[in-house]
């Protein structure tokens, strides 16, 4: 699966152009906004009036991490459109679901950065400061 997540993100910035997740929702008519959601940092909610919904918390609205929470939530978007998510990394959220959208997050932002940067970043934990991945992530997602 995780050679069909890169293909696809592949894909989708050969279409639109961009690695941006925000830029990738709008093309793909995926509406998104801040609000009041608790602790959750994002949630994706599909088929909400014929069009599927992230929600991202308000807390991120100015962070860095908002990047990394809108391309869980997107990731979810893409490869599992029928499910409704919500994002809160923990280390012990291990699913299938889970890990796939964290896959697709964690690369996604990869790409991002190497895009603004016009290079790849000069670590990968470089990709922490600029778009607030937890280390854990990181770790899970290129052990």
């Amino acid at each position: 699966m995780q050679e069909k997540i890169i293909e696809l993100i592949f894909t989708l910035a050969e279409v639109y152009c961009t690695f941006d997740p925000f830029l990738i929702a709008d093309h793909e008519n995926i509406e998104y906004q801040y609000a009041d959601i608790g602790e959750i940092k994002g949630q994706y909610i599909p088929n909400v009036v014929d069009k599927s919904i992230i929600l991202l918390n308000q807390t991120l609205e100015y962070s860095n991490e908002r990047y990394t929470v809108m391309a869980h939530e997107l990731g979810h978007a893409l490869l599992h459109p029928d499910l409704s998510s919500y994002y809160s990394f923990g280390k012990y959220q291990k699913s299938k679901v889970e890990n796939e959208a964290n896959f697709f997050s964690v690369h996604l932002m990869y790409e991002f950065c190497c895009e603004e940067l016009s290079c790849p970043p000069t670590s990968i934990y470089e990709l922490q400061t600029r778009y607030g991945i937890s280390e854990d992530l990181l770790e899970h997602t290129f052990k």
